[in-house]
Order: C-alpha cells, then sequence, then structure tokens
C-alpha cells in the first residue's frame, strides 16, 4: 500500500519541469477551489501534478489523489494484479494511465510503530504508476487517481508487504503506451529506505 508520499520538487529534467509549470498554469486559471501541493508530504485527497499522455504528448495535470468508491470510501491504492480483472479498473487500464511524480513514499512498520522513506538509489526522482478517471463538478472536468501497488520487493517487504509499482523516467512511453503490462512487477527495483523521525 502507498498512504503517504513525497511531493515532486527536485527534477534536472527540463521536459518534466516545464510539466510542472504547465500544471501551475492550470491550477492558477481553474475555477475550482483547491490548493495544488508539490515539495510537501502528500495525503489521500490532495491534488498534486500528475503526468499522462494526451494526443502523443506527454502534458502535466492537476489531479487529486484517490476515487470515491461506491460505498463513499476513498480508494487511493489499485491491486496490479486485479486491475485487467476488476469492473473497476479494467476499461480505465487500457486509456486512462498516468505516472505520479515525486521524491519517494512512505511506508510504516506497524510492530514497531515506526515510518520509513524509500527512495531510488543514485535519483532525487522516483515516479509511480497510476490510474485516472475524469469527473464533471460544476461543470468543470477535474481527475481523480489511483496508485497502482504490486507485491513488495527485497526492498521493501520487512516493513510492508504491497509497494507502489514503480517506473523508471526511460520507461514513461512504455507505461503510457499498449505495453504497460510488462512494467507491472518491479521485482529488480532497488531501494534504499531512511527512518523518518
Amino acid at each position: 500500500m502507498c498512504g503517504r508520499y513525497v511531493g515532486f520538487s527536485i527534477s534536472n529534467d527540463e521536459e518534466l519541469e516545464n510539466l510542472l509549470k504547465e500544471v501551475l498554469i492550470k491550477t492558477n486559471t481553474s475555477t475550482l477551489n483547491y490548493t495544488l501541493k508539490t515539495n510537501e508530504e502528500i495525503f489521500p485527497n490532495d491534488v498534486v501534478p500528475v503526468f499522462l499522455l494526451k494526443n502523443n504528448k506527454l502534458q502535466g495535470h492537476p489531479m487529486r489523489w484517490g476515487f470515491i468508491g461506491k460505498d463513499n470510501k476513498l480508494i487511493i491504492n489499485t491491486r496490479s494484479e486485479t486491475i485487467n480483472d476488476l469492473y473497476t479498473w479494467k476499461d480505465i487500464v487500457k486509456t486512462n494511465r498516468c505516472i505520479i511524480p515525486s521524491n519517494g513514499f512512505y511506508e510504516w512498520n506497524k510492530q514497531e510503530k515506526t515510518k520509513y522513506l524509500f527512495k531510488l538509489e543514485n535519483t532525487e526522482n522516483l515516479y509511480m504508476a497510476g490510474l485516472y478517471k475524469i469527473f464533471n463538478k460544476d461543470n468543470e472536468k477535474f481527475v481523480h487517481f489511483s496508485i497502482i501497488t504490486t507485491s513488495s520487493n527485497n526492498s521493501v517487504k520487512d516493513i510492508h508487504n504491497r509497494m507502489p509499482v514503480i517506473i523508471r523516467r526511460d520507461e514513461f512511453d512504455k507505461w503510457l503506451s499498449s505495453d504497460y503490462e510488462s512494467l507491472l512487477n518491479r521485482n529488480n527495483i532497488i531501494l534504499k529506505r531512511k527512518l523518518v523521525v
């Protein structure tokens, strides 16, 4: 599970910096009342920058973290093992995949009641796979997303049994194209961890 993460702030990538600027412009011109969060701890229901492919071009959009389910419960994570089968996901996984930029994600060791920050080696940027859905509110479209999770690999499994599906920067096109399924199992991604006090 991924219940919180660190907002995206450091890029060293001109294309991604331009996408973040694009998100800020969309946020400032929206009539919906929300605050965009970037370089701080991100919680479910926050509005954050998300990347997607539109008209064969990578674009940035402000999106709210979490879908409202049938029972009004917020769905913040989607299991990779069921996205092609469950009614909730099987249609949107074909067309509505996205990438959530971050600077790491948090997991808790419930026995020790400790919080850990997980990051990739040798980079500040960590990109998570997601699904998005468009909702209408007051004649304006607003987009919600869910982070896709998978079974934890050796870097995370002693803390938690789930982790986000991580997409490397050079895998953006593959994730956003029709060949996404090969990226759902991330056993080969090595993460470093830091105890958060």
